[in-house]
């Protein structure tokens, strides 16, 4: 049997997508095909499927950061489960790897920046962005409905960890001890104006 693909590796990619992983829909071979030299056409427009579905999964947009600029954002990740899609994590369009992210309530938009130290590993520094964006999409529509009063300006959640806080060591730890350790700061002061 041969597989005749005119339109390159990527459309034969889709129609392999398209049949669960097969490259063959062998439910719909005829059985008289048997030991016999036979053809199949791979649809020539599979890719047409395949770039909807990856301009649809990086839901390429704009937003305004907390200083009023436009910036261009797509979906960071591929949803896991479905309440992922309830408030999905953007990266920057220009430089995902920064630690930055954003995700969309229907009243504003939610940055998240995390700060480490110079010295901080890939690994950690992965896992921390992942912690905070974690929690950034489940925290911010609960936060956002308690706060319907303010302005539908962007906030920005800054998490910043300290070299203490990123040690290999893992202790265990208690909530009271834990909660000593947190601070949160609300400054009123960084308001851009027209927010």
């Amino acid at each position: 049997m041969h597989l005749q693909n005119t339109n390159g590796l990527l459309n034969l990619v889709a129609w392999s997508r398209h049949l669960a992983g097969h490259l063959v829909p062998h439910a719909e071979i005829p059985a008289d095909w048997a030991g016999k030299n036979s053809t199949i056409a791979i649809k020539q427009n599979s890719l047409l499927e395949l770039r909807h579905e990856v301009s649809s999964l990086w839901d390429v947009h704009a937003v305004r950061d907390i200083t009023g600029r436009w910036i261009a954002l797509r979906r960071s990740e591929r949803p896991l489960v479905p309440e992922d899609n309830v408030c999905p994590i953007y990266a920057l369009e220009s430089s995902p790897l920064l630690m930055q992210a954003a995700c969309g309530t229907s009243r504003r938009v939610w940055w998240c920046e995390v700060v480490l130290p110079e010295n901080v590993s890939r690994e950690m520094a992965y896992q921390r962005k992942a912690m905070v964006t974690t929690w950034l999409r489940r925290v911010a529509p609960v936060i956002d409905a308690q706060i319907a009063s303010l302005s539908s300006a962007p906030i920005l959640w800054r998490c910043v960890f300290d070299s203490g806080s990123l040690a290999a060591r893992r202790t265990s730890t208690t909530y009271d001890r834990a909660a000593a350790r947190r601070t949160i700061q609300v400054s009123t002061d960084s308001r851009q104006p027209g927010f």
